[in-house]
């Protein structure tokens, strides 16, 4: 980014940005096949519950898309959220509701 600044002209400094910790949990697959739906309605209570959209540093990846074949203890999904308790309350609500049909 300097070099480029360098290269434009510019001298100004590069400022630093400090982000509070984010944490963030892996959800895996706990039976092999293909993935054969993705709840979308299901997706957006969990975000909601992480603080989507308030919270700008929460929300869900997506790692498996419709019709990939997972194995045994694949990553199926990424929950981020800046505070713990929010995240272990869609921990427990993504084991009681599924988002993806793995079959």
């Amino acid at each position: 980014m300097r070099r480029l600044l360098k290269l434009r002209g510019e001298s100004r400094e590069l400022q630093v940005i400090i982000c509070i910790r984010q944490v963030r949990i892996e959800v895996k697959t706990n039976k092999k096949g293909r993935v054969h739906g993705i709840d979308n309605q299901q997706i957006t209570v969990i975000c909601r519950i992480l603080g989507c959209p308030m919270d700008k540093k929460s929300g869900m990846y997506l790692n498996r898309k419709l019709d990939e074949t997972v194995d045994l203890g694949d990553i199926l999904c990424t929950l981020y959220c800046s505070d713990k308790w929010r995240l272990k309350e869609a921990v427990e609500t993504i084991k009681n509701i599924p988002v993806y049909k793995v079959e």
